[in-house]
């Protein structure tokens, strides 16, 4: 039953004469001055028993309006908890939803990290259980002196690629003859044990 708005009251104050003793009796006026307040309490008491009502289809919450919520179906409390059940009941046994013993697992390859996708990094896997593990051996590895082939590279070593030409190229400097104004390069080489410089005109 949808909740009704109270009406007038039975008996109005404002519009009775002030010598009302003259055209009703005292138990009359009495039962009109009692009325207002019997009126609310039977339209509280009606409204009480309207929220709690537990009837399929007029339910308390049934009567109780409320303002749309997401992907959820209705405009009333028991419609919303229903719609909110389906949904529940929907995720509760699909396949890419885990439970909470299937987050707390410890099985080997089938732990709760093993469930949980992350975003690789420089080729590890792709879930938490699987990027702890390469996470391991990386600092494994760093600990015991070993470097993966690759895994350090000429940014890693602050050098540029001007910088690789530069140690292999036995004549890597430039410089101009103040007086003839020509250019050589030049570097530093060893022969036998003896420090030479080696130069030719560019």
């Amino acid at each position: 039953m949808t909740l009704q708005k109270m009406g007038e009251f039975g008996f109005d104050h404002i519009n009775q004469q002030d010598d009302l003793y003259k055209v009703m009796s005292a138990q009359e006026i009495k039962q009109a001055f009692d009325s207002r307040g019997n009126e609310l309490k039977a339209i509280i008491n009606k409204l009480i028993d309207s929220l709690q009502s537990k009837e399929s289809g007029d339910s308390g919450s049934k009567n109780i309006g409320v303002t749309k919520i997401g992907t959820l179906t209705g405009d009333n409390v028991q419609d919303i908890l229903e719609s909110l059940k389906d949904f529940v009941d929907t995720k509760a046994y699909a396949s890419d939803v885990f439970s909470k013993n299937d987050l707390n697992s410890v099985i080997v390859g089938n732990s709760g990290a093993d469930k949980i996708k992350a975003t690789p990094m420089s080729g590890s896997p792709n879930t938490v259980q699987g990027i702890l593990e390469w996470l391991k051996d990386q600092i494994n590895t760093a600990a015991l002196g070993q470097i993966p082939d690759g895994s350090i590279t000429p940014q890693k070593l602050k050098f540029t690629p001007v910088d690789v030409t530069h140690l292999n190229d036995p004549m890597p400097h430039k410089s101009v003859d103040a007086i003839t104004g020509k250019t050589y390069k030049w570097g530093l080489g060893v022969q036998n044990g003896n420090a030479f410089i080696s130069y030719e005109e560019v």
